[in-house]
């Protein structure tokens, strides 16, 4: 038959009752779910050993015994021992080595000072330093020489306000004198292109200056030429003898020593010298 039973009989006998039968079906049920759990907790288990091996292998990866495990242990100490002395002196060393800088800045911004008080030794050393004492005389020549060039304009503003003297800028030809010609669009002449009248101004404005500059608080009211205005032209005798006459009306006597008739005009008082023809001479005044 088709479930093995041979007859009805046999199939009622092992038919069971209901009761029976529903207890033996919790019964499998219970033993299926216990298998289940069985199952599962056997996985997991299975799972756990195998993270429990691999944590060993990893915690032991050489399979190292304790006494090995212990003794590579103490060589990392000593090698961190090692590490913490050397750190200890690096920074030791670092420690100095900022003291030391700090030194250093202090020595500098000392030096700097010292530095900023001695330039103005060294300014004066490029100015007048020199083993020949050559370039002391220079300087000493060259503020003399601006003192009178400033009382020599003095006079040549009064003179012919036209010309103004100024010292020269070029490193060879400081104690050199050039004129600034104000009709010319202040352009700066050499001493070489004056005319003779020019010159004549000049010069003058120069030994007035100088005597201004020798005589200090003491007043120089006289002055004598003896120029030789027999080399000016007509219009120089005419400069020259313009600035002779703004002298003598700004109080200062002045004497002309010249034989240019041109200046008999000129000059209301005279003293004529003439020879007596005996090999002496007198002399005659003239007013």
């Amino acid at each position: 038959m088709e479930y093995g039973f041979s007859s009805q009989e046999e199939f009622e006998k092992a038919n069971l009752p209901k009761e029976e039968f529903e207890t033996l079906t919790n019964l499998c049920k219970t033993i299926e779910e216990k298998y289940t759990q069985i199952q599962t907790l056997k996985i997991d288990t299975n799972k756990k050993l195998n993270e429990h091996k691999l944590l060993e292998k990893e915690i032991n990866p050489t399979n190292q015994n304790k006494d090995d495990i212990n003794k590579e242990l103490q060589n990392l100490q000593s090698t961190i021992d090692q590490l913490q002395e050397t750190i200890g002196s690096i920074s030791k060393e670092l420690e100095i080595n900022t003291q030391n800088i700090k030194k250093s800045e202090d020595k500098i911004k000392q030096l700097e000072k010292k530095k900023q008080a001695f330039q103005v030794w060294v300014k004066l050393n490029d100015m007048i330093g020199s083993s020949q004492g050559d370039k002391f005389a220079k300087f000493a020549q060259g503020i003399t020489l601006d003192q009178l060039i400033y009382l020599a304009n003095k006079h040549l503003e009064i003179l012919s306000p036209r010309y103004e003297l100024q010292r020269n800028t070029e490193s060879n030809k400081l104690l050199d004198i050039e004129i600034i010609d104000g009709f010319q669009g202040d352009a700066v002449r050499g001493v070489n292109t004056l005319s003779g009248g020019e010159s004549f101004i000049v010069s003058l404005s120069l030994a007035l200056g100088l005597s201004s500059l020798a005589s200090q608080k003491i007043s120089i009211d006289s002055l004598f030429l003896d120029e030789g205005f027999g080399t000016l032209d007509s219009d120089s005798l005419e400069l020259a003898l313009n600035a002779l006459n703004q002298l003598q009306s700004s109080g200062k006597m002045v004497g002309v020593i010249s034989h240019v008739e041109a200046l008999k005009e000129r000059i209301p008082l005279q003293i004529k010298v003439e020879p007596k023809g005996d090999g002496t001479s007198g002399l005659n005044l003239i007013s």
